[in-house]
């Protein structure tokens, strides 16, 4: 089908030279081609549909797949023996894409188009660079990210006329560039447009709730923003968490806002692998004053899951056991407590870093006795059933020591149905036999063997001892982790 439309536009064109050119021209001909191809194996349903797609230049592979690092280091080399202003923009595109505002705003310090300024004014509000501002020729027409710039210093200035006008000014450059979209087969088209209209939507409403954040924190507590990707999202966010920051009066409310929305950037950045925008949002945390104890353990939740799903284990797992010994000397449990123990007790059986047994008592069933404790304190304090909120803590612990003691049942009873322990059995009923026979050849022995026949009875006798206290120990464990799974299985269901 892709081909038949090709052929279509090369008819349309009155194209009829072949694409067989291997020079830089006949390569840029082949550009539209290589595009419908891509799309074709993209679109196939396919996880790794795009890797079937072999002539793709490795530049248009990284864009797109959006691997801006690995494009930025394309742009940078070739940046090395081309100077042009195309692969100019292209590097700076890759430099926001990347987030690397503040190199973006520096290599573009010494640039002025109108292309450019719109990068210089988005670092600059990214920034709070409020000395950005510039005038500008009167026919030329600004930006949205101008425009925005715009609205936020007059906002800060307390220039109400020239922040209705901005904002005024955004809206309808938002909605021109909507009614240009073209095509609208796809939803993913106006994406971008609904994004940059939420951002002035947000502006407006930090203007009417006339600097009251509990009525901003309502509004924006209802907006789930429903958006497969983040990059539609990371704009809203951050410009939320600059507003907080340099927009409202410094205060433990204002700060606990921009805790709250700096938080809610790194998990949805973590939830889809953006992690050099988690890592900026922990790196913001981390330097702010005066923090409450409560924010400081999210900070230290959120980061150990940041370092955990960036692959970096030991951090991780260093991170959350600080966070679980400081929270371990609290009388009354810590809320998140029983999610650090359980999480910490998972991430140690994927290391394998501690006995199986051991991750069962000393963090699922502590995790457990932790919830139970802080549903309890809830109870007192008037809450119960589903307005209780650490009902859920109390399900999710049961799931996981649930599970858990269920696959150290299935463990222990794999290794009993097996061969080898059938083997031990076998061996032990043998040496059992024979510290019989010892024990008899001890009574008849000569005076000069009997001390030989009572250390190798005694020998024996302790090494049957042991087998059957070991048989003895496995079987009791297999029938605790049953009754705990099922117990615990039992109380979910109800």
């Amino acid at each position: 089908m892709y081909a038949e439309i090709w052929l279509d536009r090369l008819n349309i064109i009155g194209h009829s030279e072949p694409l067989s050119d291997a020079s830089v021209s006949g390569y840029r001909k082949m550009h539209p081609v290589q595009d419908l191809l891509f799309e074709a194996y993209t679109c196939t349903g396919e996880p790794d549909g795009r890797t079937g797609f072999q002539c793709l230049p490795d530049i248009r592979r990284y864009e797109q797949e959006s691997d801006w690092f690995r494009a930025l280091e394309f742009y940078d080399a070739q940046g090395s023996y081309t100077d042009s202003e195309g692969r100019q923009m292209l590097t700076f595109s890759a430099l926001s894409r990347c987030g690397l505002y503040r190199t973006l705003s520096d290599v573009t310090s010494n640039h002025d188009s109108p292309a450019v300024r719109e990068y210089q004014y988005e670092c600059a509000w990214r920034l709070s660079n409020w000395s950005q501002h510039r005038e500008t020729d009167m026919e030329e027409k600004p930006g949205f990210q101008q425009l925005l710039f715009n609205s936020l210093v007059a906002f800060k200035q307390g220039d109400k006329a020239e922040l209705v006008h901005s904002v005024s000014q955004s809206r309808s450059l938002v909605i021109e560039k909507l009614c240009q979209a073209g095509s609208l087969e796809s939803c993913r088209i106006i994406y971008p447009s609904l994004t940059l209209l939420r951002m002035v939507c947000d502006v407006e409403d930090i203007d009417q709730c006339d600097k009251k954040l509990s009525s901003l924190q309502e509004k924006w507590a209802q907006d789930r923003l429903p958006v497969s990707d983040f990059s539609y999202l990371e704009p809203i966010l951050t410009l939320r968490s600059v507003m907080l920051k340099e927009l409202f009066p410094r205060s433990s409310e204002t700060r606990t806002a921009l805790v709250n929305t700096l938080l809610e950037t790194c998990r949805k950045a973590r939830q889809y692998g953006n992690y050099p925008v988690a890592g900026r949002c922990l790196s913001q945390l981390s330097t702010l004053p005066d923090l409450s104890r409560d924010l400081k353990m999210k900070f230290s939740l959120e980061k150990a899951l940041t370092e955990w799903q960036r692959k970096d284990g030991d951090r991780a797992l260093n991170t959350l056991r600080s966070l679980a010994t400081v929270l371990k000397d609290d009388t009354i449990p810590h809320p998140i407590y029983p999610k650090v123990l359980n999480l910490l007790g998972q991430w140690l059986h994927e290391t394998r870093s501690e006995n199986p047994r051991q991750i069962l008592s000393l963090y699922f069933r502590k995790s457990l006795e932790a919830a139970l404790a802080t549903q309890t304190r809830q109870k007192w304090s008037g809450l119960d059933g589903k307005e209780n909120p650490s009902s859920h803590h109390v399900s999710d612990a049961r799931q996981v020591l649930a599970a858990y003691a269920d696959s150290l049942y299935k463990d222990l009873q794999s290794y009993i149905e097996s061969r080898d322990f059938e083997t031990q059995q076998k061996l032990a009923k043998i040496r059992l036999g024979k510290a019989a026979e010892l024990k008899k050849m001890r009574a008849s022995a000569p005076d000069e063997n009997k001390d030989e026949v009572r250390r190798a009875n005694l020998f024996m006798t302790n090494e049957t001892t042991n087998d059957m206290s070991e048989f003895q120990t496995l079987f009791t464990e297999r029938e605790s982790y049953l009754l705990e799974a099922a117990e615990n299985y039992l109380v979910i269901s109800v």
